[in-house]
């Protein structure tokens, strides 16, 4: 997790795709992506396969992602009572099954 932490610190203003897939960010890299200045800026993020459970996922839910992600994959996640959370945030723009 020390390299989710190290990422989510830099700034990198041409950065909008982020593909973080099968990496077990877990729910601590989820919370510090969620809580960085980085996803402000992303317009797809993909986490899917990372082993991110509720905690990660109502951190995302609850982030500044919901005004600027098109798209948020969460697939192959243990995410299931956020579910609901993240659709309502996210709307058509969030994939969580699998």
């Amino acid at each position: 997790n020390v390299g989710i932490r190290a990422l989510a610190a830099v700034d990198l203003p041409a950065l909008t795709q982020l593909d973080l897939s099968n990496n077990n960010i877990g729910n601590i890299g989820a919370i510090a992506l969620a809580e960085s200045a980085l996803i402000g800026r992303l317009r797809i993020l993909d986490l899917t396969g990372n082993q991110i459970g509720e905690p990660g996922g109502i951190a995302l839910a609850c982030s500044s992602a919901s005004a600027t992600l098109t798209w948020l994959d969460l697939t192959k996640n243990p995410i299931d009572a956020s579910q609901a959370l993240l659709r309502e945030r996210f709307a058509g723009r969030v994939q969580v099954l699998g």
